[in-house]
């Protein structure tokens, strides 16, 4: 399962993060609507530009 890192990521990041922690992601552009799909039920998604993406 290719996300399944992610999905872990993110449960940590939850878990650790002060309320205005971050986490910064590099992904696979293959996998890109299921890794954003994933991370959005976990976290809010910005750009690496700082905007709103999800």
């Amino acid at each position: 399962d290719p996300l399944r890192f992610y999905r872990h990521i993110a449960l940590l990041g939850r878990k650790l993060l002060s309320n205005k922690g971050k986490l910064y992601f590099e992904i696979n552009p293959a996998c890109s609507e299921e890794t954003a799909e994933t991370l959005r039920k976990s976290v809010i998604i910005f750009s690496r530009y700082g905007q709103r993406f999800f």
